[in-house]
């Protein structure tokens, strides 16, 4: 049972708390432990203080190195380079979008590159299966224009097919 005793002026003072009421804990702290404690309690403060300084520059540098890797991939992919960042720490979701990001954009990119060499292809196609036949229209309507025999109705009419071929050709 927890029991307090003090010396009072008319004898001793016994007090007796029932059992597992109190903790019976008992300090003695010199006049000089209280003399010093303003100055531990500020010492205390400013080490305290010192080491939050010191964890915030450590996680802060950590954050911004974070955020600075992320700002540069962004920046990569606004330029269509290919982004791949390893997926940890608390930046993990982004990172792993951003990686999903790139790769989207680059199998999009590989799709337009192969859309854009078929329509190449396609137009040089058609451009040569036009330039042929034209080139033998055109040949034909200047021996037309420069024949002497034909009439003028004639060499009129083969002066517009070449003038109109011309314009075929350019396209």
């Amino acid at each position: 049972y927890p029991v307090f005793v003090r010396a009072e002026e008319d004898g001793l003072l016994i007090l007796g708390i029932p059992k597992n009421a109190v903790g019976k804990y008992e300090l003695i702290y010199s006049m000089n432990w209280f003399d010093s404690l303003p100055e531990r309690l500020v010492t205390i403060l400013f080490i305290n203080l010192a080491i939050a300084l010191f964890l915030s520059l450590i996680f802060g540098r950590k954050l911004y190195d974070n955020l600075k890797t992320i700002t540069s991939a962004i920046n990569d992919l606004r330029d269509e380079k290919e982004v791949n960042l390893p997926e940890k720490g608390i930046f993990r979701d982004i990172r792993r979008k951003l990686n999903q990001t790139s790769r989207s954009m680059l199998c999009k990119n590989a799709l337009l590159s192969e859309r854009e060499k078929a329509r190449v292809n396609w137009i040089a196609g058609v451009s040569h299966d036009i330039r042929t036949p034209l080139s033998m229209i055109m040949g034909y309507a200047d021996r037309i224009a420069a024949d002497k025999t034909a009439s003028e109705g004639v060499k009129e009419q083969a002066v517009i097919v070449q003038k109109q071929s011309a314009k075929i050709k350019e396209l």
